[in-house]
């Protein structure tokens, strides 16, 4: 009990810190913002496995000398041997237990319940992205060039269209893709060049892998508000950012806030999450 509160007031220090930093910087950058809340996050993970594996301080104060003059000591008097008999007693152990605290048992059930919808949404993700349809066509393949190098970015990158009608998102590390639903054969090549230079943002920007570890964070110190808080910032944060990176290689505010509308409308269902890919379907955050 006492290792959990101490986890929790060290880690709530952590975030607390990141709050504040991230508010000071409100009239700069989303990025910069999400590098501060990312940090923070990150501090509060690491305090995790510092607080097993390092002791804990200890300082022992000498104690108060009330009076330094020599003190008489009597006379003993003889000590003769005693023998000590053949049957000692033996002092009664304390019984053990094998039992595992309820505290621990309580927090393994709180980080099953609020992992499942992570895993879930892998496991569903992954399996609309083993169907989906590799997408050939040249036109929107030359518009993924010119975008990937707008960002700079080198390495492989594929569309696909799955047969999802509010999958919206991009998928993986080290082979990404942009996941489309099944109504993009349908789409304009402004919308699609609007919606690549967003996806191609986040797969610059590492998002994907940033998410999966907060994700993880989150529910390992579920019981933690302020982790709660902070990773719902840290994701408004990321859209900003990808936001911000769009409007910088020269799509227009008007024209992107109308396209993120109207796929919001398409993509957006209620009671539908994708909580382990990054969608774009968000309300706007322009301004």
């Amino acid at each position: 009990m006492t290792l959990l509160i101490g986890l929790t007031i060290r880690s709530s220090v952590m975030l607390v810190v990141g709050l504040v930093i991230s508010a000071c910087f409100a009239k700069r950058s989303a990025a910069l913002r999400h590098r501060v809340l990312a940090t923070a996050l990150l501090a509060a993970a690491l305090v995790m496995p510092m607080s097993v594996a390092l002791p804990e301080w200890t300082v022992t104060l000498p104690a108060r000398v009330t009076d330094a003059s020599p003190t008489v000591i009597p006379a003993l008097p003889p000590v003769f041997p005693v023998e000590a008999p053949t049957s000692a007693a033996v002092a009664p152990q304390p019984p053990t237990s094998d039992t595992v605290s309820p505290i621990v048992v309580a927090w393994l059930a709180g980080v099953l319940v609020a992992a499942g919808p992570l895993i879930a949404g892998v496991v569903r993700v992954s399996r609309v992205a083993a169907r989906a349809s590799r997408v050939e066509d040249r036109r929107w393949l030359q518009i993924l060039d010119t975008v990937a190098a707008s960002y700079g970015l080198t390495r492989e990158i594929a569309i696909s269209r799955t047969d999802s009608t509010d999958l919206l998102a991009t998928w993986g590390i080290l082979r990404p893709q942009v996941l489309l639903p099944h109504h993009a054969r349908d789409w304009t090549l402004d919308r699609l060049h609007v919606v690549l230079s967003h996806e191609l943002a986040h797969i610059r920007r590492h998002d994907w892998l940033v998410q999966m570890g907060v994700e993880t964070l989150r529910a390992i110190l579920w019981f933690n508000p302020l982790v709660w808080m902070v990773c719902a910032r840290l994701r408004r944060e990321s859209e900003q950012a990808c936001d911000d990176e769009v409007l910088g290689i020269g799509v227009g505010a008007r024209e992107y806030a109308s396209h993120l509308l109207e796929l919001a409308r398409q993509c957006r269902r209620p009671g539908s999450t994708w909580a382990s890919a990054m969608p774009m379907a968000h309300p706007s955050t322009l301004e």
